[in-house]
């Protein structure tokens, strides 16, 4: 990708920085890298990097805030290291500077990551020299063999250190591994306990970990344990079934499970007055890289945070066997998968893309003698009439190149009150066919990631398309157009009429990030708008009651109950004195000024990278294969507002019964009922709070302004649909969670949202 990389860019071929992924490994070059690292256990190791050319050059060690499982040993052995560049550089009077913008926080950097492995992982950030010199400001040329010399300089330090404290340095290493086994005041939980009904996502996250060399057990049966999930619940004596996975903190590489796994580390109050004041007086975070990486909230997979490590019997997980799943070939009706995991979608897509025709359920059935989940796939013999053995040929194929079974279909018939294979619950999916819009001004990592999503995850094809000639580009033969988020104007807002009579036409349009915004963002609105009827927060500020009253009809959907007494006043044949409404008894909004002030203010405080908690609506086919609640990285992402008429499939929050407070009898009044408050711009049903941060910086003033808007909306438009992403829920390719909502909107949104020309 040329235009993604220029001359002096990183990224590798789904253009993806490998300097951040060191946590996650999702691609090849860092698993390589990873794998060789952990073989070798280097003593030092050296990320070495150029920068703007009126810079000077930096190195370790960063500044605060310090991860809290950065061994202490490394820390000091930087120190030491960084001592013995400066000294050389004072030699030739050579400028230099270490910290400032580099802190020491996010553990997955190349640097940063060794040396939660072991080494003493150093920075070098050269002044780039790509040129014979370079002019200046205090008027001297810089040529390129001193940035050579530099680097020379600097590296030869680093060694002549290493090899004058080698012994004490490989003790400290020694000292440090031996005291992480016999669990020496760490931080952070005891162990975790992992679980999730996705099997193949977890086995995904057990693979990592065990790239990364932390070991992580397999329980052989079920066994008891206290402690507290990823939304801060506590459970006391919990059961724990057989096949959850322990990763124990006492262990040789305790620093980087605890780095990679602990829910919720925290930056010491010093550090947060610090980069408040920051924040207010210049308008910039003190933090360089993302604060939250949890890997349990990347994958949405539960996690629990142990008191102690668990009693039982546990085993250490055997190299994947991949057996070759074979297909009962004797149904006259055809087969369901086993289950909706993330492979299962994956078998859609490549069924798909072979021209076999297949349904989903987006309502439970019986199955096997249990309830077939949401997103299950369907091969029907009547929508595949293809001669011979051909279509169980193509099956048993893709089965086995996803790892998935298939079981055959006893009967069409539901049991009771559950559907039937005719009925509406059944949807006839359509093979996606499509395009990604790339290049222009289109952010390059958000269009690697949509690419690496659909190509790796799926194994299916897709087009990248040049976003400067999108306007002019016959859409006709794609019926999924995904545009990533931009740096500059989306196209979203500069394709005019010809994008919204695509999707008019029949069209999935799919916009993340910064071009949902741009569909939505209308300032000013007469009402009416070509693309979408969604808003930003910031342009609706004038009319919060109208989507208010929407979130309150979501929750009243969700809570109403009718006892006896309840439904007598159904029956009941005398029209109703007074009712009751969900906006009753709510704090009054300030008026439209005082709105616009606050929403400048918290928009400040917009995160830099938080992990919030998220309800799902469960019976929307954008969410198979997710469950009720799962956790999303937001990074200062677009505030949606989503008004009647538009699905909100996710919204960030979940509620949860508010702990009782004691009366106070000094302010009791029975005369005039307490008013109900609101979670930012929204009330909550009486008796609830609303939890919205699990892990990560996020200010209360952003949590405010997240609390209830919609992550994720589908609207219908003529024929086709918009889809929009406040953020990115494919974030470097390792937010697997989020990622499988951005993947059901590609695979399934073109047979479930869009109507599409029947074929004569």
């Amino acid at each position: 990708l040329p235009w993604a990389t220029g001359p002096g860019g990183q990224p590798h071929h789904h253009s993806s920085p490998p300097t951040r992924d060191c946590i996650c490994g999702d691609h090849p070059k860092p698993r390589g890298r990873i794998r060789a690292v952990r073989q070798w256990n280097p003593q030092l190791f050296l990320d070495a990097h150029e920068m703007y050319a009126q810079d000077t050059f930096l190195f370790s060690p960063p500044r605060a805030p310090f991860n809290p499982f950065h061994p202490a040993s490394r820390l000091d052995a930087m120190r030491t290291m960084s001592k013995g560049i400066a000294r050389d550089f004072d030699a030739h009077g050579w400028r230099y500077y270490t910290g400032e913008w580099n802190e020491g926080w996010y553990p997955g950097y190349s640097d940063a990551w060794a040396a939660f492995g072991g080494a003493v992982g150093i920075l070098f950030e050269q002044a780039r020299i790509a040129e014979d010199g370079v002019r200046r400001r205090e008027g001297t040329i810089e040529p390129y063999r001193l940035a050579v010399r530099k680097q020379a300089v600097a590296s030869v330090s680093l060694l002549n250190t290493l090899k004058d404290n080698k012994n004490a340095m490989l003790r400290a290493f020694a000292d440090e591994r031996a005291g992480a086994v016999r669990d020496d005041n760490h931080p952070g939980a005891a162990a975790w306990a992992l679980r999730s009904t996705d099997h193949a996502r977890l086995a995904a996250l057990i693979d990592t970990l065990r790239l990364q060399g932390v070991e992580a057990l397999r329980a052989a049966e079920p066994f008891r344990a206290s402690g507290v999930d990823r939304l801060g619940r506590r459970a006391e004596n919990a059961e724990f079934p057989a096949d959850t996975y322990i990763v124990r903190r006492a262990q040789p590489n305790a620093a980087l499970a605890g780095a990679l796994l602990e829910l919720d580390p925290r930056m010491p109050p010093a550090f947060l007055q610090e980069a408040r004041r920051e924040l207010l007086r210049m308008g910039q975070s003190r933090l360089y890289d993302t604060p939250a990486w949890n890997l349990g909230m990347m994958y949405d997979i539960d996690v629990v945070a142990l008191d102690a490590a668990p009693q039982g019997r546990f085993e250490g997980p055997a190299d994947e066997v991949r057996l070759a799943p074979t297909l009962d070939r004797s149904s006259t009706i055809g087969w369901a998968s086993r289950g909706a995991g993330d492979s299962t979608l994956a078998l859609a897509a490549r069924l798909l893309e072979r021209g076999v025709r297949v349904r989903i359920n987006n309502k439970p059935f019986p199955f096997n003698g249990a309830p077939a989940p949401r997103g299950t796939v369907l091969v029907l013999r009547v929508d595949n009439p293809i001669q011979g053995a051909t279509l169980e040929d193509i099956l048993e194929q893709e089965m086995r190149a996803v790892a998935v079974s298939m079981a055959p279909l006893a009967t069409g018939m539901g049991e009771n009150d559950e559907p039937d294979l005719g009925g509406e619950h059944f949807p006839l999916l359509e093979r996606p066919r499509i395009a990604v819009l790339s290049r222009g001004m289109l952010d390059s990592y958000s269009v690697g990631e949509v690419w690496h999503a659909i190509d790796q995850r799926l194994g299916v094809r897709a087009t990248l398309l040049d976003a400067d000639s999108a306007a002019y580009t016959d859409l006709r033969r794609y019926n999924v157009l995904v545009v990533p988020a931009s740096w500059g104007p989306s196209p979203v807002s500069t394709m005019g009429e010809g994008l919204v009579r695509w999707v008019r036409e029949g069209g999935t349009l799919i916009a993340i990030g910064s071009s949902a915004a741009a569909a939505a963002h209308h300032p000013g609105d007469d009402g009416s708008n070509d693309l979408s009827d969604v808003r930003l927060l910031s342009d609706v500020l004038d009319d919060l009651p109208e989507y208010e009253r929407q979130v309150l009809r979501e929750w009243a959907g969700r809570l109403e109950t009718i006892d006896e007494m309840a439904a007598e006043t159904v029956w009941s044949s005398e029209a109703p004195e007074t009712l009751a409404f969900p906006w009753d008894g709510v704090a009054p909004l300030p008026d439209s000024d005082e709105l616009k002030k606050r929403d400048a203010w918290q928009a400040m405080f917009m995160p830099q990278g938080a992990f919030v908690a998220a309800r799902t609506d469960d019976r929307h086919w954008l969410t198979c294969g997710v469950g009720d609640e799962m956790s999303l990285l937001t990074l200062g992402d677009a505030v949606l507002m989503a008004p009647e008429g538009v699905d909100a499939p996710v919204r960030i929050g979940v509620l949860e019964p508010a702990p009782k407070q004691p009366a106070d009898e000094d302010e009791a009044d029975d005369d005039k009922p307490a008013e109900r408050a609101r979670r930012g711009w929204s009330a909550l049903p009486d008796g609830y709070t609303l939890r919205v941060r699990l892990s990560g910086l996020l200010w209360p003033e952003a949590a405010a302004r997240l609390a209830n808007s919609a992550y994720l909306t589908r609207e219908g438009l003529g024929n086709g649909q918009v889809i929009l992403f406040a953020g990115s829920p494919t974030y470097r390719g390792a937010a697997i969670g989020s990622t499988r909502l951005f993947l059901n909107a590609v695979v399934y949104g073109p047979g479930c949202g869009a109507d599409g020309v029947i074929v004569p």
